[in-house]
Formats: structure tokens, sequence, C-alpha cells
């Protein structure tokens, strides 16, 4: 069960985070995601406003129920002593990466 505090920071990442901004950078990316039903690899496409937007909260929801970090699909939520964080990734590189 969320507390008060937690819905309200879900309600406003929902409220003020510009995911017509995601959905344009995907389509100008030709960034997939597989199909909801999908049945082969091929089952791809471009996702809704309405699926990116489920697939953000279910992020945010998974953040706060682990207490920590959380990504897919181009997201990443962070819940970070008691803050609510929502990103989507476009490309990152981490120099710890080059050492392996």
């Amino acid at each position: 069960m969320l507390t008060e505090r937690e819905q309200e920071a879900i309600d406003n990442i929902m409220d003020y985070f510009d995911f017509n901004k995601v959905l344009k950078t995907m389509i100008a990316l030709d960034w997939k995601w597989f199909k909801e039903d999908y049945k082969s690899i091929d089952d791809l496409e471009i996702p809704s406003i309405e699926r990116i937007r489920k697939t953000a909260r279910k992020a945010l929801m998974r953040a706060i129920e682990i207490k920590d970090y959380t990504s897919g699909g181009g997201f990443e939520a962070e819940y970070d002593d008691g803050n609510l964080y929502l990103r989507f990734v476009v490309e990152e590189w981490d120099e710890r990466a080059s050492d392996e």
C-alpha cells in the first residue's frame, strides 16, 4: 500500500512528465517495444502514449516497492531517500564499462 506522500509523488510525475516528448523521440528513432500480445520476435511497434504512461507508472510503483532503482523500455525509475524520480534515457555511458 502506498503512503499518501508516495501516491502524491506518482501523481505529480504522471501529471508533469512530458510523455509526448517520449513518444516523439520514439517515433524519430523508430524505437519499438514488443506488442502486448506478441507471438514472435518480429511483433514490434512504437507504443501508444497510453502504453508509455502505463509502463512509466509501473516502473514508479516498482521503484517504491523495492525502495531502489528499476529500468526498462528506456525508463529509469528511482526511489532514493524518500524521493521519486523518472527519466527516459536515450543514451548513456558509464566510464566503468570500459574497464570490463
